[in-house]
């Protein structure tokens, strides 16, 4: 009877961690798509400053000054843009990083809200000069 109540409940967990199957759970913030109207950025620049973001986050220790580089001259139209190029990718809040097993996906914003001191945010704030959060 043990066994039985043990594998009904760690079995879709355990399938989940070694074959990064994801339930309709897992998915629990979809972005909002950014009015991105007046962007001076291509869909393809806007990819690639999305890319970059996710490389400066997507691992254990957070590259800040590539963030700040990725930012530097975005207006908020550029941002809306690479906002929704980002899209919701997959995000393991227990290590910060970006996971395929047991994560979410999350928002550009969720990413750097998380990794991200206060200090760091207000200071890509400066660099903006407008409010993102």
């Amino acid at each position: 009877m043990g066994i039985l109540l043990v594998s009904i409940f760690l079995l879709p967990q355990l399938k989940r961690l070694f074959f990064g199957q994801k339930s309709s759970e897992d998915v629990d913030r979809v972005p909002n798509p950014k009015n991105d109207y007046g962007s001076s950025l291509s869909e393809f620049e806007a990819k690639q400053k999305a890319d970059a973001l996710f490389t400066a986050m997507r691992n254990m220790g957070t590259d800040e000054d590539l963030i700040y580089s990725v930012f530097e001259g975005l207006t908020q139209a550029d941002y809306a843009k690479v906002y929704n190029a980002f899209g919701l990718r997959p995000y393991n809040s227990h290590l910060g990083e970006a996971s395929a097993n047991l994560s979410k996906e999350r928002d550009l914003n969720f990413w750097l809200l998380s990794e991200l001191s206060s200090s760091e945010r207000n200071k890509l704030e400066e660099i903006v000069g407008f409010e993102l959060f």
